[in-house]
Parts: C-alpha cells; structure tokens; sequence
C-alpha cells in the first residue's frame, strides 16, 4: 500500500522539539473501559497524544472511536481507567471545564445557529471565551474586539468572505469549516475533531484538509476519520481500533504495512 506525504503544516507553529525529542503527552488515557450493560465499548484503551502531533483514529464502523473522544470530552463518564490532561485526572470533570482547559471537540453532525451569519457566531463564542458573556450584545470595547478576533479566526479558515452570509444557506463544507472556526474560538490546545468531512462534497473536502493542515502547528489535533486519504495524508501517527481495543499504532507507513490492520480494516486491496 503506498501512502502520500502527509501535507506541510505551514501554519503558525510553536517551538519544534529538539531533534531526537519526543514532545510532552498533553492527553492521556491509561485502561480506560467503558461497557453498556454487556456489551464492552472501550477495553483497556492505553492512549497518549503528544504536544503539537496530528493524530488519526480510525477503524470500522461500531469499533468505538466516537465513544472513546465522548469519552475524552466528558460526555460519557468511563467505568474504569484515567483520562488525564497534562498529567491531571481530568475523569470528573464536565464538558465545559474540560474546554476551559483547551481541550476542545467538534461533531461527527453540525449543530448550527442557521439565523445568525459566522461573524455573530463566532464572536460570540469568542465573548464567551474571553469571560465576557453577554457583552456580545449591543456596542461595547469587548464586542469590537471579539468581532475582530472572529473575522481572523474566519480568516485562517478561509471563510472570511462569507462572514456576513446567513450560516443556514452555506454550502455543507463551509459549514463544517465554520463548526472548526468556533471550535479555534475556544482557544484549544487540544482539537479533537470527529469526522470533519462527513458529508463535504469531494471537491469541499481538499479545501478542509488543507485548512487543517494549516493551523498553527503547537496545535494538537486527534482526527477520527473514514476518508483513508485524508488520514494519510494528514496524521503524522494513527491509531486504529477494533471492537473498542487499540490493535496498533504507529507512524502512516507502518500502519499501512501491518497485516493486522490490512487484515481488518484496510484490506487486501489497499497493498
């Protein structure tokens, strides 16, 4: 199976380990298990993610990889095992504490103001990053600034000349570009982002790669994915489950490579 380069992060990016170093585990999970009645959705899941890595998570459908970022978001609450950010159990903690310290999750299915243009929407929720809240309304000096940072934020994921457009009539991919852009409002360190292309149309889905590929590289990205392209093309690690276990993990090549995974995912006709 041969595998394209994964894509230049030209973005902004923060300071490069030094060579032969690994960088810092900003997200770990340590046998994490999570079952509904009998049946067992995550098993012993020994996960990290390191500072400014691009991430992919694959495998079939029903092998867990939505559950397990539920999991790491705080909507589901594991039965056994740690969750922890830059070392701290973060297992407790709710969706919106988890956000405050940076790690942030998109959806597998957009979930919009359809009325309000991008610009409003993402301003807003740069208001509420910022602990301005309802300054969002009417004239004030944290409005103007929060609508300043949201048209660069629109900017960087290309939307910029849509920002006074009514989300509702945007085209599927720019508004799975916009789902990223509130997402970067919320000033993530970590970016967890399940399916993103779901759904984009395949002459949308270059233009969200390429937007990825471009955020500021000391982001740290976990991308669950079934478009094998893009993961490739994208991860500079993945992960593959199957029935809720991790059965490997490595660079794109020795994925591609490992008869495991070709055996129960990829298939024989990827060699």
């Amino acid at each position: 199976m041969s595998t394209p380069s994964p894509l230049p992060q030209t973005g902004v990016a923060g300071a490069a380990p030094a060579a032969g170093a690994q960088a810092a585990v900003v997200l770990e999970t340590r046998k994490l298990c999570l079952s509904f009645g009998a049946l067992k959705v995550t098993r012993d899941v020994d996960f990290q993610l390191r500072a400014g890595e691009r991430h992919a998570l694959i495998g079939s459908n029903g092998a867990g990889k939505s559950t397990l970022v539920n999991l790491l978001a705080g909507v589901l609450q594991p039965h056994s095992g740690d969750i922890l950010l830059d070392g701290e159990r973060i297992n407790k903690l709710a969706p919106f504490q988890r956000v405050r310290r940076g790690l942030v999750r998109t959806f597998q299915i957009t979930a919009l103001f359809g009325e309000m243009t991008p610009l409003d929407s993402v301003a807003l929720a740069v208001c509420q990053a910022n602990g301005a809240g309802l300054s969002f309304v009417g004239a004030s000096p944290a409005h103007a600034r929060a609508v300043d940072e949201a048209a660069e934020i629109l900017r960087t994921v290309g939307l910029l000349e849509h920002a006074r457009d009514e989300t509702r009539f945007m085209a599927y991919g720019h508004q799975r570009l916009l789902e990223i852009a509130l997402a970067l409002a919320c000033k993530p360190r970590v970016l967890l982002l399940d399916e993103p292309a779901a759904g984009v149309p395949m002459g949308e889905s270059r233009r969200l790669l390429q937007t990825l590929a471009e955020l500021p590289g000391d982001l740290t990205i976990l991308l669950i994915e079934h478009d094998m392209k893009l993961v490739f093309q994208f991860a500079s690690r993945i992960s593959v489950l199957a029935e809720g276990a991790l059965l490997a993990q490595g660079t794109p090549n020795e994925i591609a490579n490992d008869e495991r995974v070709r055996q129960s995912y990829l298939g024989h006709s990827h060699a």
